[in-house]
């Protein structure tokens, strides 16, 4: 069975939506870079603003305002997106998600999905991505982990893969507060491994 996320070269291909949000998480980096201009003229010190001194009581009272209604505060580092089970035959694998966005709901739905996996009783680790969009009257969608990757867009040479290539359906539902992606499984030997689902809740 074809892959149809991978190149004849092996690599894997990347849907736009992914690229989308996973190149948001480079813009900013770009803004800031930019941001910084070397050919700016320098101020002499004699036109510079002298500062205004600050007593200790203000600047206890300036320690403790919150921050304007229009501020945003940067979220907690480390912190995860959401988390899944990845679950096909007896082999069932815990994801932490660092990327986790669902657009829509029903047979409107796009979802997308990544974060590193480990495989509950066993010493497997890899890495989950994929993603679910519609597709004319159906879904198509494709989640795979790649056993041993440790990041996006890593093809190894042992993979569980559930999605539409496998030739069954795929259905996605809301259930237990969360959601579930349910299609048929195959490896990286193309062997039809049954039905596999993807539970997940973004955070």
């Amino acid at each position: 069975m074809s892959d149809p996320n991978t190149t004849s070269g092996g690599a894997r291909r990347m849907s736009p939506l992914r690229a989308a949000l996973f190149g948001g998480a480079v813009l900013p980096l770009l803004l800031t870079a930019c941001a910084a201009d070397p050919g700016a003229q320098e101020v002499p010190p004699s036109q510079q603003a002298t500062p205004t001194p600050v007593s200790s009581t203000d600047k206890d009272t300036q320690m403790s305002e919150p921050p304007a209604d229009d501020e945003t505060q940067a979220p907690p580092a480390g912190g995860a997106a959401g988390a899944a089970t990845f679950t096909v035959g007896d082999r069932v694998f815990t994801v932490e998600l660092t990327l986790c966005g669902m657009y829509g709901d029903g047979d409107d739905a796009e979802v997308v999905l990544a974060g590193p996996a480990s495989e509950n009783g066993g010493d497997a680790t890899g890495f989950l991505e994929g993603d679910l969009l519609p597709a004319g009257s159906e879904l198509n969608a494709e989640f795979r982990i790649d056993i041993g990757a440790d990041g996006p867009q890593q093809s190894t040479d042992e993979f569980l893969a559930l999605g539409l290539a496998s030739g069954s359906p795929v259905t996605f539902s809301e259930e237990g507060g969360g959601y579930v992606v349910r299609s048929g499984a195959w490896n990286e030997n193309g062997e039809d491994l049954g039905e596999g689902s993807l539970a997940f809740s973004c955070a």
